[in-house]
């Protein structure tokens, strides 16, 4: 069972991840429902946007909650930190023409193995 300064201590660094990766509060709550029940509906997202915004500012707030929701942020903020670093080839004249063709022959099989790799979903 938590205590209320555990929940208040899940509750800032929730919202301290939200901060560090430049996400309102909305922006996480449609991050996690869209993880918690795997749908990307805008009347639900909306719905849960609500009962986040309570769960962040609540005490009684289980901790158990904001631990799940604190694991799912973080997870999803580092896949989006890793999908940020790859980036496409652009033609700029620095590089041959075969050089970049070679480029995005590599970029399209790195994408292909980074998606086989990736745990999928089941609904």
């Amino acid at each position: 069972m938590g205590t209320k300064l555990e929940a208040q201590e899940l509750q800032r660094q929730l919202k301290d991840l939200c901060a560090s990766a430049g996400w309102s509060q909305n922006k996480l709550a449609r991050v996690l429902y869209r993880e918690l029940y795997s749908q990307n509906d805008d009347a639900g997202a909306r719905r849960f946007q609500e009962r986040l915004k309570k769960a962040l500012q609540r005490d009684s707030t289980k901790p158990e909650r904001l631990e799940q929701y604190l694991a799912i942020a973080h997870r999803c903020q580092v896949t989006e930190k890793q999908q940020q670093h790859f980036h496409r080839p652009e033609k700029n004249g620095y590089i041959s023409e075969t050089m970049s063709i070679e480029m995005k022959r590599i970029t399209a099989e790195m994408d292909m193995q980074l998606a086989q790799q990736s745990p999928r979903r089941t609904g």
